[in-house]
C-alpha cells in the first residue's frame, strides 16, 4: 500500500518542483509577463487559454496571509540531523517513527526525503540556490500541483508563521491525483542564501488523524 501511495504522488512532487528548474517569469518594459524557459523558449502570460481554474493567474494575484504570532520550535525528540549541501539550514527529525528514504525516488530536485515508519505520511525537502521569495515558492507549488494533477488545488491554508526563529509560508492544500485524494501540507523559505520547501502528504481522508505528526516533522527546519 504505501509503495503505491508514494508512486502516485511523485508525479504531483514531480511538478511541485518543475517551474523552479524550467521556468522563469519575466516582465517586459512594457509591462507584460513573460516565462522564460531552460530551452531558450519564451511565451506571453496572455497566450494561455481561458480556464475556471481560480489559481491560473495566481503569479499576477496579491495573496493575503494570515499571521500567526505564535511560535513555533521543533519537537525535543526530533534529534538527527541532516544538513543542506547548500549549507544554509539543516534539518532534524524523529528517526524512531521517520525513516529516511533515497532521495531519486520522490524527484530528482529533492534532496531529503522520509517516510513514517508505521502510517502512510511522506515528506521532502527541495532546495534551491536562487533566492526566489516565500511567496513566489507558495505560488508555484499551487500552480504545479494543479497541472501536474490536472485538477483544481483547494488551499485550506495559507499563513506566515515563525519556525525555529525563521519566518515560513505555511500551507495546507488538497489535490486530486490520479484519482486519490491527497493533502499537502508545505513550508516555504527564501533568503539570499537560497530558498527551500519542507513538503509532507497523506490521503485526505487520513489528514486529521495525522496532522499533528505532519506539523512536528514540518517544524523540524533549522535555518542557519
Amino acid at each position: 500500500m504505501k509503495n503505491l501511495f508514494l508512486l502516485t504522488i511523485c508525479l504531483t512532487i514531480s511538478f511541485l518542483t518543475q517551474s523552479l528548474s524550467a521556468q522563469t517569469m519575466a516582465v517586459t518594459e512594457d509591462g507584460d509577463t513573460v516565462y522564460l524557459y531552460d530551452n531558450g523558449t519564451w511565451s506571453c502570460s496572455d497566450e494561455e487559454e481561458e480556464s475556471d481554474n481560480a489559481f491560473e493567474n495566481i503569479f499576477d494575484e496579491d495573496i493575503h496571509f494570515d499571521t500567526i504570532t505564535k511560535p513555533f520550535f521543533k519537537p525535543k525528540i526530533a534529534t538527527k540531523k541532516v544538513s543542506s549541501k547548500l549549507e544554509f539550514f539543516d534539518f532534524y527529525f524523529n528517526e524512531k517513527t521517520w525513516k529516511q528514504i533515497p532521495a531519486k525516488t520522490i524527484n530528482s530536485e529533492v534532496e531529503f526525503a522520509f517516510r513514517h515508519k508505521e502510517n502512510d505520511i511522506f515528506f521532502a525537502i527541495i532546495p534551491k540556490e536562487s533566492e526566489l521569495g516565500r511567496t513566489f515558492l507558495f505560488k508555484t507549488a499551487i500552480t504545479n500541483a494543479e497541472q501536474g494533477s490536472g485538477n483544481p488545488v483547494k488551499v485550506i491554508k495559507k499563513e506566515v508563521k515563525t519556525i525555529n526563529g525563521k519566518t515560513f509560508v505555511h500551507a495546507v492544500f488538497e489535490a486530486n491525483v490520479n484519482g486519490f485524494e491527497a493533502t499537502f501540507m508545505g513550508n516555504y523559505y527564501s533568503d539570499e542564501n537560497g530558498s527551500v520547501q519542507f513538503i509532507c502528504w497523506t490521503g485526505t481522508n487520513i489528514f486529521e488523524k495525522y496532522q499533528d505528526q505532519m506539523e512536528d516533522m514540518i517544524n523540524g527546519a533549522v535555518i542557519k
